[in-house]
């Protein structure tokens, strides 16, 4: 099992206790529905924890492409690339100071397309600067990623237009800066 899930396994003392633990939230998450089907079907043997393996990890992918698709559609955003979909996706599975970071782009788009909409700025665009902002961050740590680099880079490779990646850039350069200066 864990070797399939690339997640450690903890027996506790607790009776039914078992931990999942590992850095990846999305293998995680593999881990946890795996077992749980598992458990459920009580056949647990290497060929039937790969078979149940693949499939949560199809539902997964499934999960995945339908919470980016409805996050995008929940603030108006109709064309955006497919991998910018997923991408948004898995944010579902990150946390950032104990907040879903899928919810907090959510929101943060609300709040550029309601800025926006004040200012009498462009709202759409505003919304989509503001749901892409952490983008970079749904890499995780992959290949030494640093989120606050990548999500510009995403966005510029996947098509956003000029203003949406200076934006991220903007916002990505900011929080360097608060970094920077300890606050």
């Amino acid at each position: 099992f864990e070797m399939i899930t690339g997640v450690e396994v903890v027996v506790d003392d607790t009776p039914g206790m078992v931990m999942l633990s590992g850095f990846d939230p999305l293998r995680r998450e593999v881990a946890k529905n795996t077992l749980d089907k598992l458990v459920v079907d009580g056949r647990i043997h290497p060929g039937r924890i790969e078979e149940v393996y693949e499939k949560v990890l199809q539902d997964v992918d499934e999960m995945i492409r339908e919470s980016g698709s409805k996050a995008a559609f929940d603030l108006g955003i109709h064309d955006m690339a497919e991998t910018l979909l997923e991408l948004l996706g898995k944010l579902r599975f990150h946390t950032s100071y104990g907040q879903n970071l899928l919810a907090h782009s959510k929101e943060v788009g609300l709040l550029a397309g309601m800025m926006a909409e004040s200012l009498e700025l462009d709202i759409t665009l505003a919304r989509r600067a503001g749901l892409l902002h952490d983008i970079g961050k749904a890499l995780g740590s992959e290949q030494g990623n640093d989120p606050t680099q990548s999500g510009a880079a995403l966005a510029r490779m996947w098509g956003e237009v000029g203003d949406v990646v200076r934006v991220i850039e903007a916002l990505s350069n900011g929080a360097r800066t608060r970094a920077a200066v300890g606050a």
